[in-house]
C-alpha cells in the first residue's frame, strides 16, 4: 500500500485541497483502491469521490480480481468507443459513460 494525494472537498462537493491517503494503485489512471478487504472502494483520485463499492459486487474479491475487473471494464469501453478519462475533474466526466464502466466493472467482478 502506498500514500497518494486524493482531493478532498466540503459538503457541497467543492474541492478544498488534497490529502495523503493510503491507497492501492490500479491499472486505470485516475482511479485508486481505498479501504480494506471486504470494504474495498474504487475512488476517483482527482475529486476524492467514491466511484463504487467494489466489495458490494464480490465481498471475497482480492486486489488482483478487482484490478482485473477494472481492466475488463476499460476494455469494454474501448470496444464500445466510450472510453472514460478518469484523470479529469469529476465535473468533466461523462455520467453515462461512467455508469456503463461501473456496470461492466461490477459484472466482471461479480463473476470472478
Amino acid at each position: 500500500m502506498q500514500m497518494i494525494s486524493i482531493a478532498v472537498g466540503d459538503d457541497t462537493g467543492k474541492q478544498t485541497g488534497t490529502e495523503q491517503r493510503r491507497a492501492r494503485p490500479t491499472p486505470v489512471p485516475g482511479l485508486a483502491i481505498t479501504g480494506e478487504r471486504g470494504q474495498y472502494v474504487i475512488t476517483h483520485v482527482a475529486s476524492g469521490r467514491r466511484v463504487c463499492w467494489a466489495s458490494i459486487y464480490n465481498t471475497n474479491a482480492t486486489l488482483n480480481k478487482i484490478r482485473n475487473a477494472m481492466m475488463v471494464a476499460s476494455g469494454i469501453d474501448v470496444v464500445c468507443s466510450t472510453v472514460v478519462d478518469w484523470t479529469v475533474d469529476a465535473d468533466e466526466l461523462a455520467k453515462h459513460a461512467c455508469s456503463d464502466w461501473i456496470r461492466a466493472f461490477g459484472g466482471a467482478l461479480a463473476h470472478s
